[in-house]
């Protein structure tokens, strides 16, 4: 062998390196897309599951005066159905009945769409309450939240 014919294949032998090398830097990089690709299915999956479902807050809050409300607010992005609302371990209920009667349990409550309730808070009420909400989402599934409420 002459010296050209070893130049010439060590010269071989570098770029059949440099090519097994590329493969497997090209492989492994292909192996990391698909597995990031992955996660943000995932990720967008979740954060679509998310946004088709109600989310409903409740709040005691103080109109002014001696007016109190509960206010049970969608601040989701679908419309939930049949919300209901009840205060747990409440013999002396602040709710005032007629009030309560007509308004819930509410057909459909839409996006940022609200709902108050009369609370007739006077000296001898609890200054906490523990009040449940429930609705349906549009998949039809039946949520329900607990709250803890202060004045």
């Amino acid at each position: 062998m002459t010296l050209y014919e070893i130049g010439k294949l060590i010269i071989t032998l570098g770029a059949f390196m440099i090519s097994v090398i590329s493969l497997y830097r090209t492989h492994r990089l292909q192996k990391v897309t698909a597995e990031l690709r992955a996660k943000q299915l995932q990720i967008i999956e979740r954060e679509e599951k998310q946004n088709a479902q109600a989310d409903i807050h409740a709040d005691l809050v103080h109109e002014g005066g001696a007016d109190y409300s509960f206010l049970i607010t969608n601040v989701g992005s679908v419309s939930a159905k049949d919300v209901q609302f009840e205060l747990r371990n409440c013999p002396n209920s602040p709710l005032v009945s007629g009030d309560y009667d007509h308004k819930l349990p509410a057909p459909i409550l839409n996006p940022r769409g609200k709902i108050r309730l009369i609370a007739a808070i006077h000296m001898g009420s609890p200054s906490a309450f523990t009040a449940l909400v429930s609705w349906t989402d549009p998949d039809g599934r039946r949520r329900l939240k607990e709250f803890y409420l202060t004045l």
